[in-house]
């Protein structure tokens, strides 16, 4: 079977017996780590957006972030701070403070992409390691329920996918906050499109993202110009360049969907 109908599947199973969904993105790609199939099978159920690894953003950035309209509704949370858990919890008992309670407990479905951060959402609700929690893909197998308290406990999933991701653009920035695997001999193709937006939307900082020491302007370089000036710092690389690049993007903390704001402002 598929494994994206067989966790659509998932998702209908336990549909009519919860009572809200935490919906989990990653807070630097809030728009791109929406999983949009999801909407038309909750018209009828509360949804709680929480966007994680915020800080992984500047305080600056999420200040900015939460002016905007389209993230006026979520919650910014930083799975490693004991204190976003009261925000949470909060939050959640005031979602279903009217909501008639199933079997005398509230049942939340905790959902998102793979490596989003359900497991350490969940740990942190928990006030322990209930679910394992790597910085790599499908660490969830199986789905489980967790007491949270004598009130609520919560489904954890394995990762839920898109149906099918057919906008490279897309795919690439999934890729890049370690939501889907890139293979190495898509690297190169991804560093590419990573570099053409480091110059779009953060060209002040470009050379400080590659650690490159350079008095170079970087205002109205281009992207040939700039690889050629990442390959002449780095001539001493022995290994593939591109796989070298992609560990130093990746590892930096970047908001990939500015392109996708402005988007939204027109």
């Amino acid at each position: 079977m598929n494994k994206n109908i067989s966790k659509i599947s998932l998702f209908l199973k336990y549909y009519k017996v919860c009572d809200l969904f935490i919906h989990c993105l990653d807070a630097r790609a809030i728009i791109s780590s929406k999983i949009t199939w999801i909407n038309s099978y909750l018209q009828n159920k509360p949804i709680l957006y929480v966007a994680l690894k915020s800080d992984l953003l500047t305080k600056q950035e999420i200040e900015a972030l939460k002016k905007h309209k389209f993230y006026q509704n979520i919650i910014f949370l930083n799975c490693k701070n004991f204190k976003f858990k009261k925000v949470v919890i909060n939050k959640i008992t005031t979602i279903l403070k009217n909501k008639q309670k199933k079997w005398n407990v509230n049942n939340i479905f905790v959902f998102g992409y793979p490596n989003i951060g359900k497991s350490s959402l969940i740990n942190l609700l928990t006030n322990k390691k209930s679910c394992k929690v790597e910085n790599k893909l499908h660490v969830t197998k199986k789905e489980s329920w967790i007491k949270i308290n004598d009130n609520l406990r919560i489904l954890d999933t394995p990762g839920i996918l898109n149906k099918k991701i057919t906008n490279m653009e897309l795919k690439n920035k999934l890729m890049l906050i370690n939501c889907l695997n890139c293979e190495n001999d898509s690297k190169e193709e991804l560093v590419i499109f990573a570099l053409n937006y480091l110059l779009q939307f953060y060209s002040h900082r470009i050379l400080n993202i590659l650690k490159i020491n350079s008095n170079l302007t970087i205002k109205d370089i281009t992207l040939k110009e700039l690889i050629i000036t990442i390959k002449k710092h780095y001539f001493t690389i022995k290994k593939n360049i591109y796989l070298f690049l992609y560990q130093k993007i990746i590892s930096n903390n970047i908001n990939w969907d500015l392109d996708l704001i402005k988007l939204h402002d027109k």
